[in-house]
């Protein structure tokens, strides 16, 4: 009687065990694809900032932005790599307010606009 006790306590400390063990793998695999998940967000919006301050810069030194060009994907400023995987670029100018739209698809596509004086 008392092996079989000690058999069934066992069983169902293994079968606790279990559950614990897979509720918490379960847990960690979500909180691991959301970290991944905002890595990636957060990767695009920085190369939108750095796009987007390197623009603002040009033009406050050229006062245009005829030397950026849009090709196969990437953009260009005087023929150097200014950004790749763009998915769409952009740039209409009224009264020297220009407004840029951009897409760009590092690992999901994000688009922007952007209005700058």
């Amino acid at each position: 009687m008392k092996k079989s006790l000690l058999l069934l306590e066992t069983i169902v400390s293994i079968v606790l065990l279990s559950i614990i063990f897979l509720t918490t793998t379960k847990f960690l695999f979500e909180v691991n694809e959301k970290n991944k998940s905002n890595f990636t967000t957060n990767l695009t919006k920085l190369e939108f900032e750095t796009t987007k301050l390197f623009l603002i810069t040009t033009l406050k030194k050229d006062t245009n932005l005829n030397k950026i060009n849009y090709e196969n994907d990437k953009l260009f400023y005087n023929s150097n790599l200014l950004q790749k995987n763009v998915t769409n670029f952009t740039v209409s100018n009224e009264n020297k307010i220009y407004t840029i739209d951009i897409c760009i698809n590092l690992y999901n596509n994000i688009c922007q606009t952007w209005i700058v004086k």
